[in-house]
C-alpha cells in the first residue's frame, strides 16, 4: 500500500485533526473518503507521471480549487486537503 510522504502528510494533520502517527502517510482511499467528488489526473512529463488532484462543485459544475503537482496521487490528494483547508473550504 502507498502513503503520501510524510512532510505532506504531516501538515495536513496540523490542519486536519485526521489521525497520522509520524511514520506512514495517507492512503488514497482514507483520503478519496475523506474529500467527496475529487478528480486525480496524471499527465506525463519528461517522462515521469505528474499528478493533480481537483474538485468540483457538483451543484454547478464549476471548479473549486486545484493543488499544485505531485509525484504520487497520494500526494496529490493530500495536498488538495491542505489547499481546501487553508482556504477555508474545509473545516
Amino acid at each position: 500500500m502507498y502513503e503520501s510522504s510524510n512532510a505532506i502528510s504531516y501538515k495536513l494533520q496540523q490542519l486536519s485533526g485526521w489521525l497520522y502517527d509520524g511514520r506512514q502517510g495517507y492512503s488514497l482511499g482514507f483520503l478519496l473518503r475523506k474529500l467527496e467528488d475529487v478528480n486525480l489526473d496524471h499527465c506525463i512529463s519528461i517522462g515521469k507521471p505528474v499528478w493533480f488532484a481537483r474538485i468540483w462543485d457538483t451543484s454547478d459544475d464549476d471548479l473549486v480549487t486545484f493543488a499544485d503537482r505531485a509525484d504520487t496521487p497520494e500526494d496529490a490528494a493530500c495536498l488538495l486537503a491542505i489547499k481546501l483547508y487553508e482556504e477555508g473550504i474545509l473545516k
